[in-house]
């Protein structure tokens, strides 16, 4: 029997990519876990991040046997992501990867990058697209902003404002949870083509996509929390949400 892909993020951010991968194939099988209660990822150490991260995989591979696993968190994939795989034999699929891919396929620049402080500091987009002229700005707070609701657009401008000087042509979104503030973000940057890593993950699970009705949404934080939250940013879907308390990965 076919296995469901498995995908993974610090919270909900990753449900934007599910919202990608739904739009191509309604019926695909997944199981997506949020790691809400220990959200945002930001300031995480990589120590935490790959403990995290591990126990987000076995855990998928114990309970659900993925065939699969999109890391759709940027700050895991700029951080640790080579020893993730090194613990791990199937395939992952890596968002910031996916994000590389998108904006070579646009040719535009100059570049602006959003991303967490962590992905920031990796300096893995700015160099990995260093020929796009990047300008890359950690927005930190913009993750909690989706996760919380709470914010308002002098917020989200005041974060943008070191980006308005440079006509950029495109805005890469680095961390999934910013196209649920798509809407803002283009208010503050109408110029700008906003760019998502999400399109690029589909090319990479293509071969693991296939109709079914096992759609599974997994959290560590609270079932009620987060089936308001997705009311909210994806009020088009109605999932059926799961708690769970991951173990520690067996070192």
């Amino acid at each position: 029997m076919k296995q469901p892909i498995g995908i993974i993020d610090s919270g909900v951010g990753g449900m934007s990519v599910v919202k990608t991968l739904l739009e191509y194939e309604p019926e695909m099988g997944f199981v997506y876990l949020g790691d809400q209660a220990r959200c945002p990822y930001g300031e995480r150490t990589k120590k935490e991040l790959l403990q995290f991260t591990s126990e987000m995989i076995y855990y998928l591979i114990q309970q659900y046997q993925v065939s699969a696993v999109v890391i759709a968190c940027n700050t895991i994939s700029a951080t640790c992501l080579n020893e993730v795989r090194q613990r791990f034999s199937l395939p992952i699929i890596s968002i910031v990867e996916c994000g590389i891919a998108v904006t070579r396929e646009h040719h535009l620049k100059p570049l602006g990058i959003i991303a967490t402080t962590k992905t920031i500091a990796s300096h893995i987009y700015q160099q990995q697209l260093r020929d796009y002229l990047p300008q890359a700005v950690a927005t930190p707070n913009f993750a909690t902003y989706v996760e919380t609701q709470t914010y308002d657009l002098t917020d989200i401008s005041r974060a943008l404002a070191p980006l308005q000087e440079h006509n950029l042509q495109a805005l890469l979104l680095g961390c999934t949870h910013y196209p649920f503030l798509a809407t803002e973000i283009a208010q503050v940057l109408p110029e700008c083509q906003l760019l998502d890593p999400a399109v690029g993950v589909i090319q990479e699970v293509q071969q693991f996509l296939f109709p079914t009705n096992r759609q599974i949404i997994v959290t560590t934080g609270q079932e009620s929390q987060l089936q308001q939250l997705l009311a909210k940013l994806l009020p088009e879907y109605r999932f059926s949400i799961q708690q769970t308390t991951l173990e520690p990965y067996p070192s």
